[in-house]
């Protein structure tokens, strides 16, 4: 039904999109994580009203 280039391709594009999907969640995980470890280290805090 399907030629064998034509399912090396389809193979390559799901390992690239694979990958992509996996960077950007690894990144969003610790983007995630350095901004709580910023709030723990650098607290706000409130400045009294005049």
């Amino acid at each position: 039904m399907f030629s064998d280039e034509i399912i090396s391709v389809y193979s390559q594009a799901l390992d690239i999109s694979f990958k992509g999907m996996t960077a950007l969640f690894l990144f969003m995980f610790i983007f995630f994580f350095l901004i709580i470890a910023i709030d723990k280290l650098l607290p706000h805090k409130e400045e009294p009203k005049k």
